[in-house]
């Protein structure tokens, strides 16, 4: 800066007040050369701080355009099967990986054959027997052994029988007095059906035979079934499980076999199969659950069952 003696000895104030703007200027200059300088550092530093800041925590403007909508979360949620496969096997639950086991029990797939019924097969386990017709369906069940309960899976119907009554129904009340009071012989052993059996025959007072039948233990059941299946199918009870009975006819005619095993074999049940369907609406006559198709009987049901039980196609025995 160029000081100008002659112009300060005229005008002294001129020139203090030009002097005074010229250092102004300069200060001023110098001051913001200065900031220039420190502002790129003091930016670096700020940029720095950002981004660690960004890095710890997104701002809540990001926040908030990062964060779904309710509406974009329900659609982008995957489903239970997709979760399931995306989910490794080693956090799946045991459930979500093998199914519910249903309950078995052992027992014996039975085939045989009976008066009035026809072939049957019978579903037996120790405690519990179910025996099906193809037209309906029969079971002796605990704690209940003194009743047969009968059911139409076709009608839905049931109907509950005392079992010695139900008796009544296939033989006459004079057999079924013969059965119980005469005496039981033992006649020796038997092979039949691939069945250890014991022989016994059924004396009249006068020590003449007048039934037999074979019983086995090789089918084991518990002892409430057992008497209760020989009072199902009237086989004296008390000696095992029925397996063949023979009446014999008077005046010289062939005996009657009145019920006999055809084929057996060890299998296994749901627990289910032994369960009375309860939402089966119980009926008054056996009838109804025997024959009708919807629970009402008919006439023309009844032809049904004999055509069912014996085709046309097929000569009766």
């Amino acid at each position: 800066m160029i000081i100008d003696r002659e112009l300060i000895a005229a005008h002294p104030r001129q020139a203090i007040w030009k002097i005074g703007m010229v250092l102004a200027t300069v200060i001023i200059d110098a001051g913001i050369s200065l900031d220039s300088e420190a502002a790129p550092a003091s930016a670096n530093n700020s940029a720095k701080s950002d981004t660690s800041a960004r890095a710890a925590k997104p701002s809540s403007a990001a926040a908030n355009n990062s964060k779904p909508s309710s509406a974009a979360a329900n659609n982008s949620k995957p489903s239970s099967a997709e979760s399931a496969a995306r989910t490794p096997a080693s956090t799946r639950t045991r459930s979500a990986l093998s199914p519910v086991k249903t309950k078995m029990r052992d027992g014996w797939l039975v085939l045989f054959e009976c008066i009035g019924q026809g072939k049957c097969r019978a579903k037996l386990s120790f405690y519990d027997a179910k025996m099906e017709t193809g037209v309906f369906e029969s079971f002796v069940v605990k704690p209940d052994y003194h009743l047969v309960q009968f059911t139409n899976p076709d009608n839905k119907t049931r109907y509950a029988q005392d079992i010695d009554s139900w008796a009544r129904t296939v033989r006459s009340q004079e057999f079924l007095n013969f059965i119980k009071n005469c005496k039981k012989k033992r006649i020796g052993t038997a092979k039949l059906c691939g069945l250890n059996c014991t022989s016994y025959q059924c004396l009249d007072s006068n020590g003449s035979p007048r039934a037999e039948f074979h019983v086995t233990r090789q089918i084991r059941l518990s002892r409430e079934l057992e008497e209760a299946l020989c009072r199902h199918t009237t086989v004296p009870p008390g000696f095992g499980m029925p397996v063949e009975m023979r009446i014999f006819a008077r005046f010289g005619r062939p005996p009657i076999t009145t019920v006999k095993i055809l084929s057996w074999k060890k299998a296994q049940f749901p627990e289910s199969e032994f369960r009375l369907p309860k939402h089966f609406h119980k009926v008054n006559r056996i009838e109804e659950v025997w024959l009708a198709s919807d629970g009402v009987v008919r006439d023309a049901d009844l032809q049904d069952f004999f055509e069912y039980r014996f085709p046309k196609d097929q000569p009766r025995k």
